[in-house]
């Protein structure tokens, strides 16, 4: 029964082994310096939104969508276009298209 269990186990451990669930990207993300919307990363499923204050329309969020390539984040922007999300290991600050974000409050 305990080679049964373990034989079961081994496929999921190794599953997991590498490969970022992408957790440590969610909440909620603000400016570190200069004029510029917050922004919200949130999970449904397997898919990261990215979600921002719309320019246009006030109270309204423009959303984004991103997958986990590796162990990181890519946002996609239009037609074969992809933004790299990254998390400076050193500061813990969100880079994304050369802007700069700290964890913030909601």
């Amino acid at each position: 029964m305990k080679k049964l269990f373990i034989a079961a186990l081994f496929p999921l451990l190794i599953s997991a082994c590498g490969k970022s669930s992408g957790e440590e990207y969610l909440g909620h993300w603000t400016k570190v310096a200069g004029q510029g919307p917050d922004l919200t990363i949130e999970k449904h499923g397997d898919v990261f939104i990215i979600k921002e204050p719309s320019v246009l329309m006030a109270g309204q969020f423009d959303q984004f969508t991103a997958d986990m390539v590796g162990d990181r984040l890519v946002l996609h922007a239009g037609v074969g276009g992809e933004i790299p999300v990254v998390i400076d290991k050193s500061t813990g600050h969100l880079l994304l298209a050369g802007e700069e974000l700290q964890r913030g409050g909601e």
